[in-house]
């Protein structure tokens, strides 16, 4: 695709020709690139997830047999159990990785690609170590 420029006197100007890359999977995404694409998905998934947990803490409150009910299903039935850790460690992953951005912001730590890759892997380990607690209590 060449683009067409005209100058002053109305002639048509060839201008560099400038590829478009729409295939996402052949670009190299960084750690720190990542990381961003997965809080903000996080975000929406934490987002659409509030209603869930509102509603979970609705029937918990409204009498003690619903509360004994939700107990019993989130701590024997697999399912619930599996989409509950999905939803928590998204939720800490989202708030860690948010924090690691308030950090960024506020100067905290430099914006070289050096230490935010640093930051990024400190991150991933925190929301591992996180998730696996979560697993370990919910099982």
């Amino acid at each position: 695709m060449i683009f067409f420029k005209k100058n002053k006197n109305n002639k048509n100007l060839k201008k560099k020709y400038k590829p478009i890359n729409l295939n996402l999977f052949t670009i190299n995404f960084t750690k720190t690139a990542i990381s961003s694409i997965l809080h903000r998905i996080s975000g929406v998934s934490v987002f659409l997830s509030f209603g869930f947990f509102l509603w979970i803490l609705d029937l918990s409150l409204s009498s003690e047999k619903e509360f004994n009910y939700i107990h019993q299903l989130i701590f024997t039935t697999i399912l619930i159990k599996i989409i509950l850790w999905i939803i928590t460690t998204v939720f800490f992953y989202h708030i860690i990785f948010g924090l690691r951005h308030i950090l960024i912001d506020f100067n905290f730590s430099s914006e070289d690609l050096k230490t935010a890759n640093k930051t990024a892997n400190i991150s991933f380990f925190i929301v591992i170590v996180i998730s696996i607690i979560l697993g370990i209590y919910l099982w």
